[in-house]
């Protein structure tokens, strides 16, 4: 199952934005980012978003071990998104 979500990538002193497709089946946990938080509030990261925006930390299995990535959204929305495409069902098998 894959889900839509918007990652914050950092290329040396800047970040910008990337559409990424998620396999829900290799996150590990996920948690509230304050701190990529407070650098937003702090004015450095450089991105137009909505000043009550929330971050998220996913901690991914793969193959090579363990990877984090941050995006845009809160925990409770991205575990929605979750419940909301695993209860999808095929209209024929």
């Amino acid at each position: 199952m894959f889900i839509k979500l918007y990652k914050i990538n950092e290329n040396r002193n800047s970040h910008y934005l990337s559409v990424i497709h998620l396999n829900t089946s290799q996150i590990v946990y996920m948690t509230e980012d304050s701190n990529m938080k407070r650098i937003f509030n702090e004015g450095k990261l450089n991105l137009d978003l909505h000043e009550g925006v929330t971050f998220t930390r996913i901690k991914l299995a793969t193959k090579s071990g363990f990877e984090e990535i941050t995006v845009v959204e809160t925990p409770e929305r991205i575990e929605s998104k979750i419940m909301t495409a695993d209860s999808r069902q095929l209209l024929r098998d």
